[in-house]
């Protein structure tokens, strides 16, 4: 479940070396060019290596053809020492000469890890054990500051130096120039002094732990996004080749009721959406689809639909297939964003699977390849055991380690009827109980949540009524609200606001607002302990060999394995989501992970 806090930020500097940057500051003074050797010749290496050999942390950087590890090449590797940087020139050297470097035990100091890591893994260089991300370990040290991340801006930020970035979007593939050898020096030369400064900061912020998962889970996320997910491009297009049909056939139907009384609409127009149903004697405050669903009349319904077919048309449409297929792999490669959202979570782009609509038209596309099983797993009720560890709320707490369903408990609370006798509607009305007050709604706020969300009304007494017996119920939850509705109050009228901080110490700043202190906890630790998931998959990776993560989305991870590993899949993928959630609850809550073999994404069954 996603709050209304968890938007997506997307970083372009997130996107590779050749992501467009504001221009650096010209009053800054600018960063020097380190000594560096351009190694071009097999018979250097031998004079440069055994000294990179027997250092303990190196940087690394490379400059590639473009950003696509799949079409694009790799044209120089940096590695630097404190003093020297080496530009590893791999149109001239055998790369293979390098990848003892990566496969010997060591710290790397990477800035955006999981681009480098992914164009060189995919040359054939082994996983370095160790990785630090200035990068990561800045949006660590700095969530909720309205800053942002790229090399150029973290040295700017952190060293006071300007970072000249015009050759970012060089020609990479001819002869190199001087001028662009001093380019890629600095690049990873400055990694250095990021790091000396990052790393005490950490530390000194309690950030180490959160900063450590980040770091392993990269490794992960270039894993994954490397294998890609399957897709069924022609059961794509047969589902938008419909969509498009009923989208002519409703737009068509708008447009006979304009003409028939007489009006000329643009449906885009959200006044004139307004002045038609002012002349049908109803006032509308907008034109959005949640509006208009409270409204009895033909028209706002058919506008609904329209709405919402014309926005599967443009997202979900013929795009996907022209923008990201891949015709020689039959894949697409979503990329993530490791720490896209407010809270600390992940998000995602090219395409957007985080945001696939759950029905089974569209998740079925999302497949296994042939021979082969997805096998997809999602924790349970993971807010709610998070928050139970976080208010410390006895009753939440009984109810999880007892296996009683929370949902079901909250209804035989609120409803004063006995738990055998809960039924599914009954639960569906504890369940926008249960989430829309966890994260601090009031009544009014609960009322349109829940029918919004849940589909379930309530009159403002019946909102009320709920209210009081769910704070009634979860006295830890009412005591953890009330903390934090004090800390807001503390904060109203002063500059700076409050940090918050997740179960493993990742903070946010700048926190004005009682939702928001609520919500970045609870959210932030579900992402922590699906990172430190995908991280201890990696980590583990030999225990199923086969089996490969494919995609990640919100509070779910899907893996691909060949049938005959399916069943070892699913007990290595649970085990690690337990284990790694677990371990970031401290045990104080049972966790449990519900997995299922299948097709595609939708769980179509193997046999069917």
């Amino acid at each position: 479940m996603v709050q209304p806090y968890e938007q997506g930020v997307l970083f372009p500097e997130e996107m590779g070396s050749q992501a467009d940057h504001a221009a650096p500051s010209e009053a800054l003074p600018a960063c020097e060019t380190p000594e560096y050797t351009l190694v071009t010749k097999p018979v250097q290496l031998e004079r440069v290596l055994p000294g990179l050999h027997a250092a303990p942390v190196l940087s690394c950087d490379t400059e590639t053809t473009g950003l696509d590890f799949r079409k694009d090449a790799l044209r120089l590797i940096q590695i630097a020492t404190p003093d020297h940087a080496y530009l590893f020139d791999v149109r001239h050297i055998p790369i293979e000469a390098l990848f003892p470097l990566f496969s010997t035990p060591r710290r790397w100091l990477f800035h955006n890890a999981k681009f480098d890591l992914k164009f060189l893994v995919s040359a054939g260089c082994p996983w370095p054990a160790s990785v630090f991300d200035t990068m990561l370990a800045s949006q660590v040290l700095k969530a909720g500051l309205r800053v942002r991340h790229s090399l150029e801006e973290v040295v700017e930020q952190e060293l006071g130096r300007a970072l000249p970035k015009h050759l970012q979007t060089a020609d990479w593939s001819g002869e190199l120039s001087p001028a662009q050898c001093e380019y890629a020096a600095r690049d990873v030369g400055v990694l250095w002094s990021l790091y000396d400064r990052l790393r005490p900061a950490l530390a000194e912020a309690g950030l180490e732990r959160a900063a450590e998962i980040e770091f392993r889970c990269v490794k992960a996320l270039a894993w994954l996004e490397l294998a890609g997910i399957a897709f069924d491009a022609q059961g794509w297009l047969a589902r938008t080749l419909e969509d498009e049909a009923q989208l002519e056939s409703l737009s068509h139907q708008l447009h006979t009721y304009a003409r028939d009384v007489g009006m000329s609409i643009n449906w885009a127009s959200s006044q004139q959406i307004k002045a038609l149903f002012q002349t049908l004697g109803i006032e509308l405050p907008n034109a959005r689809s949640a509006t208009l669903k409270k409204i009895d009349h033909p028209i706002a319904e058919l506008l609904v639909s329209h709405k919402e077919v014309a926005k599967r048309v443009s997202t979900y449409g013929r795009s996907v297939i022209d923008s990201f297929f891949d015709t020689d792999s039959g894949r697409v490669y979503p990329v993530y964003f490791q720490n896209g959202t407010a809270t600390g979570r992940m998000s995602c782009g090219g395409p957007n699977i985080q945001q696939i609509p759950k029905a089974r038209a569209f998740r079925t596309c999302f497949c296994a390849a042939p021979e082969r099983a997805l096998i997809k797993a999602d924790y349970s009720q993971v807010e709610l055991r998070i928050a139970a560890a976080l208010a410390n709320d006895s009753t939440m707490l009984q109810a999880f380690r007892e296996e009683t369903d929370l949902h079901a408990l909250t209804a035989s609370r609120i409803l004063h009827i006995p738990l055998n006798q809960v039924e599914p509607h009954h639960r569906q009305l504890a369940k926008s109980v249960n989430f829309g007050l966890l994260y601090g709604m009031g009544v009014n706020g609960l009322k349109q949540d829940a029918e919004a969300k849940y589909g379930v009304r309530m009159s403002d007494q019946e909102a009320a009524q709920y209210h009081r017996a769910f704070f009634l119920t979860y006295q830890g939850v009412a005591r953890w609200h009330q903390q934090a509705k004090q800390q807001a109050e503390q904060v109203r009228n002063q500059q700076g606001g409050l940090e918050t901080r997740t179960l493993t110490g990742r903070r946010f700043l700048g926190v004005r607002h009682f939702n928001v202190l609520l919500n970045i906890p609870v959210q932030g630790t579900g992402g922590d302990g699906l990172k430190l998931a995908l991280a201890r998959l990696f980590e583990h990776r030999d225990q199923v060999p086969r089996a490969t993560p494919v995609a990640c989305v919100h509070d779910e991870i899907l893996v691909e394995a060949p049938l005959a590993d399916a069943q070892a899949a699913q007990a290595w993928l649970t085990s690690h989501m337990v284990e790694a959630m677990r371990e970031i609850v401290a045990g104080q809550v049972p966790i449990a992970v519900e997995a299922v073999i299948g097709k595609n994404w939708a769980g179509t069954p193997l046999g069917d």
